[in-house]
């Protein structure tokens, strides 16, 4: 049966179907399916971002620990998002996503379950492969639900829904715990109650993508490369792919040094309570928030490129910054300025990379950027663990930001001409059969 352009025939019921219609930003229903899935997840995500790292400390783990798990975690998320693409285009990036969710939820429950380090880790195993297998599928659902010219805002919606998640997260995270602790001392019965709230909520971010299909917009394989190019074509292809791949893990890294311990930071050396933890990271959600929706805005306006290296290069000395201070204002404030520029370039960095391949390489690019970012997000907080315990967090933040710049230097190089002016240079885009 044929599918015809932006509106399936089951959406034609306005009153069943609502966000199909062309009123609210004229996405269709599975993409604001998959918005409110997106949206439960990294609620629960959220959550466990404030308390997780306080929760293993509760139960009598240091730094070196975290960062170990921080390790497993992502080294998880990276590994397996190789896996994932065969596996998208085996079942599709629908069902891939409601298994990932399902094993997400168990695997976050399973937090509480024990206290024993092997098991710790084992879950963090589990954890990470599941969030592959959500971020992975994400990026080429939303491509195959949206219109090219739909899709910096369908991307800037995807942000934005995990920005607003952070924010619901990050304040349930910061005041559950004192709700659920039973009596001074029992912090830790807090803290676990609250991750297994994180998992429920992850948990029913199955049900918005059972209500969605497997159709797809009419012209969503449109892209700036045909799904069959000639043999310059495939190396030029070839050589974005391994220069997003390397500009992407050292900014991984960079980020893999500083945030992991942000809530390790705000209480061992800034000495903020639980709840003001999760009061700073509710902020920086907020700041998420409008840096995912001013993104393509500002991408639009001063270019893909300056955007994303301008906006990177100015996290630097705010990092630096983060390296020296011991004040709990002057930290928070710089957190959420990096939180900010840093997300300015989210939503024109992916549409971009989505663009550079033929639509039957979007998954493979997903997972190659999913791994890259990954592997170097764990190397890098796995080593910070280690340099917090002997050299201080200075180090960590200091660490990050020589990273971040040497990720804008490469991207810059790479694909400086893509710049504005220089993108009249590009293939006209085509629709690959």
């Amino acid at each position: 049966m044929s599918v015809q352009p932006r509106v399936r025939h089951r959406d034609r019921n306005p009153v069943k179907y609502p966000c199909s219609l062309p009123g609210r930003a004229g996405f269709r229903h599975n993409l604001w399916m998959l918005l409110i899935s997106v949206f439960l997840v990294f609620v629960g995500i959220g959550i466990q971002a404030v308390i997780l790292n306080l929760y293993l400390i509760e139960i009598g783990y240091r730094a070196d620990f975290l960062g170990l798990f921080s390790f497993a975690n992502t080294a998880a998320i990276g590994g397996a998002a190789l896996l994932a693409s065969p596996l998208c285009t085996r079942f599709g990036n629908r069902r891939v996503l409601l298994a990932a969710i399902a094993v997400l939820a168990l695997s976050t429950a399973g937090l509480v379950a024990t206290v024993a380090a092997i098991p710790l880790i084992l879950l963090a195993i589990l954890n990470g492969i599941a969030l592959a297998h959500i971020f992975v599928p994400s990026a080429p659902f939303i491509m195959d639900n949206a219109r090219p010219e739909q899709r910096a805002r369908a991307f800037a919606g995807y942000f934005a829904a995990q920005a607003l998640a952070s924010t619901v997260g990050s304040i349930l995270g910061g005041i559950l715990p004192p709700l659920l602790t039973p009596a001074p001392g029992q912090a830790r019965t807090g803290y676990a109650w609250t991750l297994a709230i994180a998992a429920g909520v992850a948990g029913l971010a199955f049900l918005p993508l059972r209500l969605a299909d497997d159709s797809k917009e009419a012209d969503s394989h449109t892209s700036m490369v045909a799904s069959s190019t000639g043999a310059d074509d495939a190396r030029q292809v070839h050589r974005d792919l391994a220069w997003m791949v390397v500009a992407n893990g050292l900014t991984a890294a960079s980020t893999g040094f500083a945030i992991p311990f942000l809530n390790v930071f705000f209480d061992q050396r800034l000495h903020a309570s639980t709840a003001t933890i999760g009061g700073i990271f509710a902020v920086g959600a907020g700041a998420m928030t409008i840096g995912s929706l001013a993104g393509p805005a500002v991408g639009k306006r001063f270019g893909t490129i300056p955007t994303v290296v301008i906006c990177r290069v100015a996290c630097v000395p705010v990092l630096l910054g983060l390296a020296f201070t011991s004040d709990i204002w002057v930290g928070s404030a710089l957190y959420v300025v990096r939180t900010l520029f840093f997300t300015l370039t989210w939503p024109t960095d992916n549409a971009f990379s989505m663009e550079l391949v033929p639509a039957r390489s979007r998954a493979t690019l997903a997972a190659l950027r999913s791994t890259s970012w990954n592997l170097g997000w764990s190397i890098a907080s796995g080593l910070a663990g280690l340099m917090i315990i002997n050299l201080g967090f200075g180090s960590i933040f200091t660490a990050s930001a020589v990273l971040l710049l040497a990720g804008c230097v490469v991207y810059f190089a790479a694909f400086r001409r893509r710049s504005p002016g220089a993108e009249k240079e590009l293939p006209r885009p085509v629709t690959s059969v």
